[in-house]
């Protein structure tokens, strides 16, 4: 006899804010004995796994709603870096920013916030010369940044 069973397996995958994606894979175990196959519970098998490919697919999660503010001024704070500057545009991945610097050391975080990061005796700043790209899946947080831009060397 020959058993056929009929192993189904979902799975999901999850893209943060993004994709999902939906899987489905059928496995069909065949073991072999001394009988015949069972013609009937392979064919079932077959239409089960035709059914399920057919409603394989990929859902985009649609979120029109963005909580960036175009046209503001930023503080960002990446898993490695901190940066100020002009927010001019958001994709999907990414941020541009214009009149952005790096900077390298801020001082008291509360002050450069309060104050802005140029008062501070202790901060460091790096300006771009250009405008900069930001990888969203970098950013830890980031806050509105109320004070001019800081543009030269410090």
């Amino acid at each position: 006899m020959v058993e056929v069973g009929v192993e189904v397996v979902v799975g999901v995958v999850v893209e943060v804010g993004v994709v999902v994606e939906v899987g489905v894979v059928v496995k069909l175990n065949l073991k072999n004995g001394r009988n015949n196959v069972n013609i009937e519970k392979l064919k079932e098998a077959i239409e089960l796994a035709k059914l399920l490919d057919d409603k394989e697919e990929v859902v985009k999660i649609q979120n029109n709603e963005c909580l960036w503010e175009v046209g503001k001024n930023y503080f960002i704070r990446t898993v490695t870096h901190h940066f100020t500057g002009k927010l001019e545009a958001v994709s999907e991945k990414e941020l541009r920013l214009s009149t952005a610097a790096w900077i390298a050391d801020s001082g008291r975080f509360s002050e450069a916030l309060e104050k802005g990061v140029h008062v501070s005796s202790q901060s460091e700043i790096e300006p771009f010369k250009n405008p900069i790209l930001i990888n969203r899946s970098s950013i830890i947080d980031a806050t509105i940044y109320d004070h001019d831009l800081p543009v030269s060397v410090k």
